[in-house]
């Protein structure tokens, strides 16, 4: 057996695995954490499965594993030349081999073998919730938008200009925003984001693009447009996500209407699958399901774990919390 590895999916195909997971997406997603994975072996000693995860520590230092930053996918694979019983015995082996720390992983349920990866992190304690998500064929792009939204559609585009951003420009749209939401925290390391988008749209062929919006009706001597809203996709061979997105307060109301629309025809040119990449608010659900009309509603599975010493913290973090500032005010530590 394998032990712990700095070196994810050495010895293991890369074919079926999204962008999320792939070896130089995660080098940079790991931001400041440690990447690590976890192999198992076959007789012959060829690997047969594979799970890679990123530990972090959190303010008191206590560690925690699971998916990259900015990564909404993270399945072990397994090797296709295995039956059904060695698969789950593979996955049994790889979820044995990690850490006794706190972990949350998530897969789709199109991903490959989800319905054993799922029973083996169930059998292993670990607890599952759902979340739902979205997506359509290149062909269904156009076909399901109702006369409503094609009429909205046609009206921002009629306002607005299309135009692309880089990496630093759609960041610092991106960080304005945050400051004008009183000081929005976000949710993510930013120049790990940055990172992310630099690399992607450097590759060979690109995998990604960012697309912003702004009024057409400019002002006469502003240098640089205005920018109302901006959206990055990203995509891998078989699927285009709609990944981070930002509006400016005042944008026109159907800015992100606009971008999304372009960008699910962005898909359809690549002859990509447009994914929503997680609906998780009753908005987004909204937006994707009964305005845009996307064809498949589909699931994703959370699997977590929470260690001891993590339940400890969290049913204390308000004392702990208390003690820092004191420690704080006190000069022992900043």
């Amino acid at each position: 057996m394998a032990e712990n590895s700095d070196a994810p999916f050495q010895n293991m195909s890369w074919f079926g695995l999204t962008i999320f997971e792939q070896d130089w997406w995660l080098k940079i997603a790991r931001g400041s954490g440690c990447l690590k994975e976890v192999q198992v072996q076959g007789s012959n000693g060829a690997v047969i499965g594979g799970l890679t995860y990123v530990m972090q520590r959190n303010a008191i230092g206590i560690p925690s594993g699971g998916s990259a930053h900015l990564s909404r996918l993270n399945a072990p694979i397994v090797s296709d030349a295995l039956s059904e019983s060695e698969k789950a015995s593979a996955l049994a082996q790889l979820i044995g081999k990690l850490p006794n720390i706190s972990f949350s992983f998530s897969i789709s349920q199109h991903t490959p073998n989800a319905a054993l990866i799922r029973q083996a992190f169930e059998c292993a304690g670990f607890q599952c919730s759902e979340q739902i998500n979205y997506s359509q064929a290149p062909e269904d792009c156009v076909n399901r938008q109702g006369k409503k939204l094609r009429e909205h559609i046609k009206q921002a585009r009629n306002q607005l200009n299309i135009i692309d951003l880089s990496p630093d420009e759609f960041i610092s749209f991106y960080q304005d925003n945050l400051r004008a939401a009183d000081n929005k925290k976000c949710y993510f390391p930013i120049e790990t984001a940055r990172g992310l988008i630099t690399a992607s749209l450097n590759r060979n062929p690109p995998q990604a693009r960012i697309i912003a919006a702004h009024k057409k009706a400019a002002k006469r001597f502003c240098e640089q447009p205005t920018i109302d809203a901006a959206i990055c996709i990203v995509w891998d061979d078989e699927r285009c996500y709609y990944w981070l997105s930002s509006r400016h307060n005042e944008s026109h109301p159907d800015a992100i209407k606009l971008l999304i629309a372009t960008a699910m025809e962005h898909a359809k040119m690549l002859g990509l699958t447009f994914d929503a990449d997680g609906a998780n608010t009753p908005g987004a659900q909204r937006l994707f399901k009964t305005i845009f009309r996307m064809a498949n509603e589909e699931r994703r599975y959370v699997l977590t774990r929470t260690s001891r010493l993590s339940q400890l913290y969290e049913s204390n973090r308000s004392k702990v919390d208390k003690v820092k500032k004191i420690a704080v005010s006190l000069g022992l530590r900043q």
